[in-house]
């Protein structure tokens, strides 16, 4: 958490200001994270609205699941065992790691 604070306000911004998405992405994979995309999309929009996020709100970017994509019409009705489950993102030890650190931070 505190390596990403330090080095994300410093990656390359468009010429509105946001973060460029991509340089975002490959920080996250070289540090092992790998977000759902409402996850990395609510983190940008931290990032480029607030700058980086305190330590419990990262956590929920991190914790954010995939959302299911809606059955296509030659696929219904779709079978609930038939579904794939979300991919975890985060490990659990990541998760308590984090959160240990937010609560020592206060």
């Amino acid at each position: 958490y505190k390596l990403l604070k330090d080095i994300v306000p410093r990656l390359p911004r468009d010429d509105d200001g946001c973060l460029d998405e991509h340089r975002m992405h490959s920080v996250l994979e070289a540090h092992g994270l790998q977000l759902s995309t409402d996850g990395f999309a609510e983190l940008l929009a931290r990032c480029d609205v607030v700058g980086f996020p305190a330590l419990g709100d990262f956590i929920g970017c991190l914790q954010r699941p995939e959302r299911e994509l809606p059955p296509s019409a030659t696929q219904w009705p779709h079978k609930a065992e038939e579904r794939q489950p979300a991919q975890h993102r985060a490990s659990q030890k990541e998760i308590l790691y984090l959160e240990q650190q937010q609560q020592q931070q206060q």
